[in-house]
């Protein structure tokens, strides 16, 4: 899901280095929309102080966050919310986040969807997750299953976005060709017989069975590179003179 289709609403949250921990949980999942609806603390407060310190290099995030006088404005626009909680509802079944993201794949590409999390003391009220179409529980141990507000951010941010992140890796050698991989087999094959594993009257049988070890592995050329030199070294080592019976 396009990150810009993500919005995310704290409501009545209590202490500004959340706010600001939650901003840098946000930034860090390369998500920046942020709305506040205050409650017993007023928005001056939650965007000052220890938020701008928590929101450490996320201060842009904060900055921009949109305070919202009442959760009506904070879903304006958006045609799906989800609440997250861990108390238990009867109104919306609860679901995974793993069981709502289909749903949400599934929205019309315009649909702007809105994550609300509550206040840290009580969550969200049953008016406010009668809102929401959805209802989100991250799984805990059952003996605390309470979760700090920035947490639960992160968390949530995390499995949202993960599909788009990928930790980059070491540049692919290409495959290697047929003819490569044949030349790697027909020099097992002279080597293995030379040494003693294969019947050379009769190789054939453990052969294939090497052979398809090595292709389940789909061997790049610099695999290739590797065994010949090893087969070649392994060679070597069984020729010379006065090697151990």
């Amino acid at each position: 899901m396009p990150s810009e289709r993500l919005r995310f609403v704290l409501v009545g949250p209590r202490e500004p280095g959340n706010v600001g921990a939650a901003c840098r949980a946000l930034k860090n999942m390369g998500l920046r929309r942020l709305a506040i609806v205050p409650g017993e603390v007023p928005a001056e407060r939650l965007l000052s102080g220890e938020a701008v310190w928590l929101a450490k290099g996320a201060e842009d995030v904060l900055a921009a966050a949109r305070i919202a006088p009442d959760l009506d404005a904070a879903l304006e626009g958006a045609g799906f919310a989800v609440a997250t909680t861990a108390r238990q509802r009867d109104r919306i079944p609860h679901r995974s986040l793993e069981e709502v993201l289909p749903l949400l794949e599934g929205l019309p590409e315009e649909t702007e969807v809105a994550f609300l999390f509550g206040r840290e003391d009580r969550g969200l009220t049953n008016e406010e997750v009668d809102r929401c179409q959805a209802v989100v529980t991250i799984p805990t141990a059952p003996e605390h299953t309470s979760l700090n507000l920035a947490q639960a951010v992160l968390l949530v941010a995390y499995e949202l976005t993960r599909p788009l992140r990928r930790l980059p890796g070491p540049a692919a050698s290409p495959l290697a060709s047929a003819e490569e991989r044949e030349t790697l087999f027909r020099q097992m094959e002279e080597l293995l017989v030379e040494v003693g594993y294969l019947n050379p009257q009769n190789p054939r049988h453990i052969l294939a069975e090497l052979r398809r070890l090595f292709e389940r592995a789909l061997l790049t050329r610099r695999d290739v590179t590797l065994l010949r030199g090893l087969w070649s070294q392994i060679g070597w080592a069984a020729r010379r003179p006065g090697r151990p019976e």
